[in-house]
């Protein structure tokens, strides 16, 4: 048992909980997901995505998302997020700016198809997903019994029909 803590100050080894930062090349995400592809707020819904969806698992997890262009109305400031407009860059450099500018590389996760930011990612030292990849890992984290069509929400008068309907059977 540690009793004294100053012995920590003196030791070699340092402890360090390490938690991903997320650094997602937004409309490159965004268009992989088809359920968002009629979408008139493509940043706030593809936010939104990933929260309802916990992609990013834990709340305490940084979470980056950069867009192509300047900001727009569309996005409430949310705390959990970090959202980065690349104005007249492109979301490209400065996804490579950001990944340069992290002290621990090894814990970031960019989250991307394309080659040129996944390279440069690799050749920092971060991690890299892919889109589908990322997308895919909420359904290991999704309760068994759910499945992907759960994440439609039914209007109340739908909810009454489809009741409906069920009594019709089960009354013949």
């Amino acid at each position: 048992m540690v009793t004294d803590v100053s012995d920590f100050s003196r030791t070699q080894d340092v402890v360090r909980i390490i938690m991903p930062h997320y650094l997602i090349d937004g409309f490159n995400l965004f268009h992989k997901i088809r359920v968002l592809e009629d979408s008139t707020t493509p940043r706030s819904d593809l936010v939104q995505y990933i929260r309802r969806n916990k992609l990013t698992g834990s709340h305490n997890n940084r979470v980056t998302i950069v867009f192509d262009g300047f900001e727009t109305a569309e996005l409430q400031v949310d705390p959990e997020y970090r959202i980065v407009f690349s104005e007249k860059r492109t979301a490209d450099d400065v996804i490579k700016e950001i990944i340069r500018g992290v002290r621990h590389k090894r814990d970031v996760v960019v989250v991307s198809d394309d080659n040129e930011i996944r390279n440069a990612a690799r050749e920092e030292g971060a991690q890299v997903r892919g889109t589908q990849e990322f997308l895919e890992s909420k359904k290991s984290r999704r309760p068994k019994g759910r499945h992907e069509d759960d994440d439609r929400k039914l209007s109340p008068s739908q909810m009454m029909d489809i009741t409906d309907e069920f009594k019709k059977i089960w009354d013949k």
